[in-house]
């Protein structure tokens, strides 16, 4: 109880603190936020970050968005020290905003501050009473949940219900607090109620139960639920935490973004970041690639083309920039109709199965500069090869379907045919081609057979039909003979 009252007169006197910034700000204007040390700020990029938002605080000094911004850069590149007088000077300027108390208690419970981050983030629910965020009361009851006091965690999560509704990480966390106050009961009837299973947090719902039925002693009930369970407890990802998380800015960072949006087939995205990571250092035969990878798919394979030939001055015998290389080969054949960069790609890629007939990106490449050169029999063929080579790999096959549809070659391609419909029963056209393939080899009635089995309503009607058409058809021939 000592310390509670200690964290009480301690936030007596930030408050009291903050009424004097708030008379300075109505008498005198808004004083200048603090700065972070110069020796604390070592990356450049995070440097002219913060100098910018500087800026604009200076621009509109009493506005409480730019002073917000300037405070979460603090706390989401750990300038902790400074974004916390951040918060606090914060809040003298819009006194009745929840937010700075909300960010300044998440920061104080980071920092090792249980006790005190709860009763600031009280502060914050107050200032939220009397509108629709919720997020306070939630973040109160999870912090009282993990600090052991399940009891008072419920009538914040209650709360927090009342306003969100049934979301289920919210839901989640009221069972478990069912479950840790000793009602275990409860906490099943809760789930049941509330269909929680059947929500995306299912697996952990399961856990939960597991935990909840052990306690009640019904050891198949609990067997049942660990079978689908997963322990991994759910993350909040509540909105104001997440723009937090968006708002790192340093080298390392940037770089993850520029990975991330590669990754999400942002070209043009990807390429802006790049430009602002060559501002900060000078690129690197990493980046180089990146961008050039960018550029081929972004539609400017020439630039890339020039890019990698340098990179292949240094490496001239690097499979990586090889298949980079013939790959923008590759789009300057389709954009520009230039089908000598295909047979150049075409060669790059043979000369690298033959030194790995494994190299799957080789296929692939050799694969395109046949279909970009209409020889699509050899590029089945290369297909069937890749698929041989690696077993697991499902898209040699696709690739060797398509071209069979695309140009109707079903009859000396039935094993890609039986790969895919046996690997995928669901395919929309895979069974349809396998039972042309057979009829077209004369396998009649293994085709008949074949053809009753697809049933499935996500097949291609219009070639199920032509299946169908061509096995009757054979099948009268046959009679007949």
């Amino acid at each position: 109880m000592r310390n509670v009252e200690w964290l009480r007169w301690l936030l007596m006197i930030v408050l009291a603190v903050i009424a004097v910034y708030f008379f300075l700000f109505k008498s005198q204007g808004a004083p200048p936020p603090p700065t972070p040390r110069v020796e604390a700020v070592k990356d450049p990029l995070l440097r002219d970050s913060i100098q910018s938002q500087l800026n604009r605080v200076s621009k509109e000094p009493t506005k409480f968005d730019p002073r917000l911004k300037l405070c979460m850069l603090y706390d989401a590149n750990e300038l902790n020290d400074v974004a916390e007088v951040c918060y606090e000077q914060l809040s003298g300027l819009l006194t009745e905003h929840p937010r700075p108390w909300y960010q300044l208690a998440l920061l104080q419970e980071r920092t090792g501050r249980e006790a005190q981050a709860i009763e600031t983030m009280k502060i914050a629910a107050s200032h939220a009473a009397e509108t629709e965020i919720a997020l306070p009361n939630w973040q109160i009851g999870r912090m009282l949940l993990d600090s052991g006091r399940s009891t008072e965690a419920l009538e914040y999560l209650t709360k927090a219900q009342r306003k969100i509704g049934n979301q289920p990480a919210l839901m989640a966390t009221i069972m478990r607090t069912h479950i840790e106050s000793g009602n275990p009961q409860i906490a099943v009837d809760f789930a049941e109620q509330n269909e929680l299973v059947r929500t995306p947090l299912g697996p952990y719902i399961q856990q939960l139960l597991a935990d909840a039925h052990s306690e009640l002693g019904n050891t198949s009930e609990a067997q049942e639920a660990m079978q689908y369970a997963d322990s991994r407890t759910p993350s909040m990802n509540d909105s104001w935490s997440l723009e937090i998380l968006r708002m790192r800015y340093d080298l390392p960072s940037l770089k993850m973004r520029i990975a991330a949006a590669i990754q999400q087939q942002k070209w043009e995205a990807a390429l802006r970041l790049l430009d602002q990571l060559d501002q900060y250092e000078p690129p690197t035969n990493a980046t180089r690639l990146q961008r050039a990878g960018c550029l081929i798919q972004a539609g400017s394979p020439e630039q890339a083309n020039a890019i990698i030939d340098g990179l292949l001055m240094e490496a001239p015998d690097d499979s990586a920039l090889l298949i980079a290389k013939a790959n923008a080969q590759l789009e300057i054949a389709d954009k520009r109709q230039d089908m000598t960069k295909a047979v150049q790609a075409l060669e790059t890629s043979e000369k690298l199965l033959e030194i790995d007939d494994a190299d799957l990106n080789a296929y692939f490449v050799n694969i395109r500069a046949l279909i970009l050169l209409n020889r699509h029999l050899e590029a089945i063929d290369s297909c069937r090869a890749a698929w041989k080579m690696n077993p697991n790999q499902p898209t040699p096959v696709l690739m060797a379907c398509n071209l069979i549809q695309a140009n109707q070659l079903w009859k000396d391609n039935e094993d890609m045919l039986r790969a895919m419909a046996e690997k995928n029963p669901r395919h929309p056209t895979a069974g349809s081609m396998l039972v042309l393939s057979l009829v077209e080899n004369g396998r009649i009635d293994e085709a008949g057979l074949f053809l009753n089995t697809l049933t499935d309503p996500n097949h291609d009607g219009t070639l199920l039909n032509r299946a169908r058409e061509a096995y009757a058809a054979a099948k009268a021939g046959a009679d007949q003979d």
